[in-house]
């Protein structure tokens, strides 16, 4: 049976929509983003719920039912089953890996990717410097990117080229790329049944996609 209100997600995303555009509404929209809430809400640790995002089902139900929000944030996008399999530096999580209480929260790491003598190689080439030089510096398990060389793709040369793929580490990296790519759509399966949940409580989805600001991607992520 359908969740009957009578705050019906066409009235919050009409609510919301005259917030954007500077219009009075019926009333403020009520849109809190509630980070890692959903988890305590359905009894379970951080740890349980960064693992598994089904388990916060309960706690999604429990808090769109009773406060009846007008947008639906998803919780916090950090994976451990994905973050295990690449061994990631950049991230500290609860449990046995980096020995935090299953109770706290993320942590993430102010370390440098981007060092200061790289700036030019990275604005020749953004994809490859972060295949090569970012994925193996944030990702332990990755390490074995930084050998990938595609400098060599004209004639004999692309063929002589595939020869990196015979390095034990470039293969080790490549396995593991596969393995959390399969943990990655585990996790993207999980959110899609917390979003499903939230349009069945008549609740808009917010921020399904997103961007940093400039100065955050660049401080934050590449710089520390």
């Amino acid at each position: 049976m359908a969740y009957q209100t009578e705050n019906t997600i066409d009235k919050r995303i009409a609510r919301v929509a005259k917030a954007i555009n500077l219009e009075e509404g019926d009333r403020v929209p009520f849109a809190p983003k509630i980070g890692m809430a959903y988890g305590p809400l359905a009894g379970i640790d951080s740890y349980e719920a960064l693992n598994d995002q089904r388990l916060m089902l309960p706690g999604v139900k429990r808090l769109l039912t009773t406060c009846e929000l007008d947008l639906y944030w998803r919780p916090a996008g950090y994976p451990i089953n994905v973050m295990e399999t690449l061994g990631t530096n950049a991230v500290r999580w609860p449990g046995a890996t980096w020995n935090l209480p299953l109770t706290s929260g993320f942590q993430l790491v102010d370390e440098t990717y981007v060092h200061e003598d790289e700036y030019d190689e990275l604005i020749q080439d953004p994809s490859r410097f972060f295949m090569t030089k970012v994925y193996p510096r944030r990702h332990r398990k990755l390490a074995g990117l930084a050998k990938m060389n595609f400098t060599n793709v004209i004639e004999f040369g692309h063929y002589t080229g595939m020869a990196a793929f015979a390095d034990p580490e470039v293969r080790s990296a490549l396995i593991t790329l596969m393995h959390a790519g399969d943990e990655a759509v585990k996790y993207l399966e999980a959110v899609q049944q917390l979003d499903d949940l939230a349009l069945e409580l008549q609740t808009p989805l917010c921020s399904i996609i997103g961007q940093d600001a400039p100065y955050d991607m660049w401080a934050d992520g590449l710089r520390g």
